[in-house]
């Protein structure tokens, strides 16, 4: 099943090096929000979860923000990768449904989760943070006067 380039995909933030904040620039959200390193970038489908239900399950000090499939598939840029034949040939990125019978952030059951296929590099990170960075729909808790 392939999440259609169109969907929404909700993303939360909280730890003080996701973002930042100055008057210049206002919030947005930093590269390394989206360059992990040793696990798995995910979202919560809009379709399944929309941005309501994630205002009810997320904490108050917690930011969201999201970004479209079609904006995360378009961080990969061919041109930058290695060739298919190399060892360190990267591919494209994808995002896969992948439920949670009981998500380890929020200790809910989450039918909406779903799952990077790889790890951004530094470049692709970069971009999809820009993305992200355009639609905030709550800021983090600091940020919003919130406990």
């Amino acid at each position: 099943m392939s999440i259609p380039d169109s969907e929404d995909l909700f993303h939360f933030f909280f730890r003080p090096d996701d973002y930042d904040s100055s008057p210049a620039v206002g919030l947005r959200i930093r590269s390394n929000k989206f360059r992990t390193r040793g696990h798995t970038l995910s979202f919560n489908r809009a379709s399944i979860w929309p941005l309501e239900r994630h205002f009810e399950v997320a904490r108050t000090t917690w930011g969201i923000c999201s970004v479209n499939a079609g904006e995360l598939r378009g961080v990969y840029l061919p041109e930058h990768d290695n060739p298919p034949e190399s060892p360190k040939h990267r591919g494209p990125i994808d995002i896969d449904p992948d439920p949670y019978d009981e998500d380890p952030l929020l200790g809910i059951p989450n039918p909406s989760h779903a799952s990077v296929n790889r790890l951004l590099n530094a470049r692709e990170a970069e971009r999809l943070a820009a993305h992200a960075s355009t639609h905030i729909h709550r800021p983090p808790g600091v940020l919003n006067d919130q406990p």
